[in-house]
C-alpha cells in the first residue's frame, strides 16, 4: 500500500497514460489490468479517456471523438486532480504525446515512464521541448 502523503491526502492519484486506438479492446483490457494493479498498491488510478470514449455517441467522427477525449483529459490535469502521470505501453501514440504535453503545460512534475518504450517517448518529447519544437504553451 502507498503510505506517502500527497498534497495532504493519504492516497496517490495517478493518471494512467496508455495507447488505446491501435487496438482498443486489447488496450482497454491492459489499462484495466494496470488500474487493478495500482488499486492493489493503494494508488488511485485515473484514465479519463476510457470513460470519454465509451460515452461518445456511436458514429461520431474521429475528429469529434479526439476533441472530446482530449478536453476531458485536460480537465483532470488543469484542475490539479492528479499527483503524477505514469506512462505505459509498448508503442508511441498521438494520445500519449498529447497527455505528456498537457502534463507539462499544467506543471505536473512527476511524469514517470513505466516501460523502455515510454522512457524513449518521454525523452524524445523533452528533447523536442528543449529544442523549442514542442507546442507546450
Amino acid at each position: 500500500m502507498a503510505d506517502k502523503q500527497h498534497k495532504g491526502r493519504s492516497m496517490l492519484v495517478v493518471y494512467v497514460s496508455h495507447p488505446i486506438r491501435s487496438d482498443p479492446l486489447a488496450n482497454e483490457q491492459k489499462i484495466h489490468a494496470i488500474c487493478s494493479m495500482l488499486y492493489a498498491q493503494g494508488i488511485v488510478p485515473v484514465a479519463p479517456y476510457l470513460l470519454a470514449m465509451r460515452a461518445l455517441p456511436h458514429g461520431s467522427s474521429f475528429g469529434d471523438q479526439r476533441s472530446i477525449v482530449r478536453t476531458t483529459c485536460e480537465e483532470y490535469l488543469a484542475r490539479g486532480f492528479v499527483d503524477e502521470m505514469w506512462l505505459y505501453g509498448n508503442e508511441e501514440s498521438k494520445g500519449m504525446l498529447d497527455d505528456i504535453e498537457l502534463a507539462f503545460r499544467y506543471r505536473l512534475t512527476n511524469v514517470v515512464p513505466q516501460t523502455p518504450t515510454t522512457e524513449r517517448v518521454l525523452q524524445h518529447f523533452v528533447n523536442r521541448q528543449a529544442a523549442g519544437l514542442a507546442s507546450v504553451r
